[in-house]
């Protein structure tokens, strides 16, 4: 029975490090696809492209995104470097990491705020409806938040953040 979450646990993790390992190659097929100079290599890296954003979507398996970085690792073997990709690629890979470390930030603010309501708060009974759903609402970002973007965290976190301005006491 305790081995099944666990199992669970670690295959999501197993996913958001195979994630953070096909951005990379993402990154490069995006850079030639915009910036190659020759029409077929372009579509052939878009199509690539495709591809790993479809394995690393929704209901991503391990199996489906190895499959696709590989797939897309191929490609990129077959098509020529550009002028200045390797600039592109690092200015990307930063704007990532960035996000990334947003995403983090907004989650772990995201916690403390959920733990305030739930332990450190006295909630008035007319907004016992309203902290369930947040905290309902709260608690899936969380879990989802391997493949949710920084804009539905954040989205969460700012509907949390402003419940529990209204209900702080002054």
């Amino acid at each position: 029975m305790e081995l099944e979450p666990l199992k669970r646990e670690e295959e999501s993790k197993r996913i958001t490090i195979l994630k953070a390992a096909a951005d990379k190659v993402r990154i490069t097929l995006l850079d030639r696809a915009t910036y190659s100079h020759v029409d077929y290599e372009r579509r052939v890296a878009r199509g690539a492209l495709e591809k790993i954003n479809e394995a690393i979507g929704t209901g991503a398996t391990s199996a489906g995104i190895i499959a696709a970085t590989l797939s897309a690792k191929t490609v990129l073997a077959g098509l020529s470097t550009n002028l200045g990709e390797d600039d592109r690629v690092s200015a990307m890979e930063a704007a990532a990491k960035t996000e990334r470390g947003r995403k983090e930030r907004l989650l772990e603010d995201l916690k403390d705020l959920i733990f305030t309501v739930r332990h450190r708060m006295r909630i008035p009974p007319e907004f016992y409806g309203a902290a369930e759903h947040l905290l309902f609402a709260a608690d899936r970002a969380i879990l989802l938040a391997p493949s949710s973007t920084v804009k539905d965290i954040d989205d969460v976190h700012k509907e949390f953040s402003e419940f529990v301005d209204k209900i702080r006491p002054k």
